[in-house]
Protein backbone atom coordinates (compact mmCIF):
# COMPACT_ATOMS: atom_id res chain seq x y z
CA UNK A 1 0.00 0.00 0.00
CA UNK A 2 1.34 3.56 -1.05
CA UNK A 3 2.02 6.13 1.55
CA UNK A 4 -1.01 8.31 -0.27
CA UNK A 5 -3.67 5.46 0.15
CA UNK A 6 -2.27 5.13 3.82
CA UNK A 7 -2.92 8.97 4.74
CA UNK A 8 -6.73 8.59 3.09
CA UNK A 9 -7.43 5.25 5.21
CA UNK A 10 -9.93 6.14 8.51
CA UNK A 11 -10.76 9.57 6.74
CA UNK A 12 -14.24 10.45 6.53
CA UNK A 13 -15.66 11.99 3.05
CA UNK A 14 -16.32 15.71 3.41
CA UNK A 15 -20.37 16.66 4.29
CA UNK A 16 -21.41 18.35 1.25
CA UNK A 17 -24.73 20.79 1.43
CA UNK A 18 -27.99 18.90 1.69
CA UNK A 19 -29.20 19.67 -1.67
CA UNK A 20 -25.72 18.42 -3.61
CA UNK A 21 -24.21 15.13 -3.95
CA UNK A 22 -21.15 16.88 -4.38
CA UNK A 23 -19.32 19.89 -3.01
CA UNK A 24 -21.06 23.06 -3.87
CA UNK A 25 -18.40 26.06 -5.49
CA UNK A 26 -18.87 29.66 -4.90
CA UNK A 27 -17.27 32.52 -6.36
CA UNK A 28 -15.63 34.69 -3.63
CA UNK A 29 -13.49 37.74 -4.21
CA UNK A 30 -11.38 37.87 -1.43
CA UNK A 31 -8.03 36.24 -1.07
CA UNK A 32 -7.95 32.94 -0.32
CA UNK A 33 -5.88 31.62 2.69
CA UNK A 34 -5.02 28.56 4.80
CA UNK A 35 -7.23 29.60 8.05
CA UNK A 36 -8.93 32.68 6.84
CA UNK A 37 -12.19 33.75 7.13
CA UNK A 38 -14.66 35.40 4.56
CA UNK A 39 -17.85 36.86 5.25
CA UNK A 40 -20.20 36.77 2.45
CA UNK A 41 -22.47 39.12 0.79
CA UNK A 42 -25.91 38.81 1.29
CA UNK A 43 -26.62 37.27 -2.35
CA UNK A 44 -23.94 34.57 -1.56
CA UNK A 45 -25.29 33.70 2.13
CA UNK A 46 -29.14 33.21 0.33
CA UNK A 47 -27.73 31.33 -2.04
CA UNK A 48 -25.55 28.89 0.27
CA UNK A 49 -27.66 28.66 3.26
CA UNK A 50 -31.52 28.89 1.63
CA UNK A 51 -30.88 27.62 -2.05
CA UNK A 52 -28.03 24.95 -1.34
CA UNK A 53 -29.25 24.52 2.07
CA UNK A 54 -25.74 24.32 3.71
CA UNK A 55 -25.58 24.30 7.75
CA UNK A 56 -22.86 25.46 9.89
CA UNK A 57 -20.04 22.49 9.22
CA UNK A 58 -20.86 21.45 5.89
CA UNK A 59 -18.21 22.17 3.19
CA UNK A 60 -17.92 23.94 -0.06
CA UNK A 61 -15.02 24.49 -2.62
CA UNK A 62 -14.40 28.27 -3.36
CA UNK A 63 -12.69 29.95 -5.72
CA UNK A 64 -11.27 33.63 -6.83
CA UNK A 65 -9.79 33.79 -10.40
CA UNK A 66 -6.28 34.10 -8.53
CA UNK A 67 -5.54 31.85 -5.89
CA UNK A 68 -6.99 28.53 -7.30
CA UNK A 69 -9.67 26.48 -5.29
CA UNK A 70 -9.88 25.85 -1.71
CA UNK A 71 -12.11 23.66 0.73
CA UNK A 72 -14.24 25.74 2.98
CA UNK A 73 -16.29 24.76 6.03
CA UNK A 74 -19.20 27.13 7.31
CA UNK A 75 -18.30 28.17 10.06
CA UNK A 76 -21.49 30.13 11.04
CA UNK A 77 -24.89 31.54 9.11
CA UNK A 78 -27.78 33.27 9.67
CA UNK A 79 -30.99 34.05 7.72
CA UNK A 80 -29.46 36.71 5.85
CA UNK A 81 -25.49 36.17 7.03
CA UNK A 82 -22.27 33.45 6.47
CA UNK A 83 -19.29 32.93 6.99
CA UNK A 84 -16.60 30.11 5.76
CA UNK A 85 -13.26 29.25 7.25
CA UNK A 86 -10.43 28.27 4.55
CA UNK A 87 -9.07 25.26 4.83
Amino acid sequence: MSSACTLLVGMSDPKPCAMSSKLTRLFVAAPLVAGGEIALDPAQAHYLINVMRCKAGDEVLVFNGIDGEWRASVAGSGRKSAKLTIG
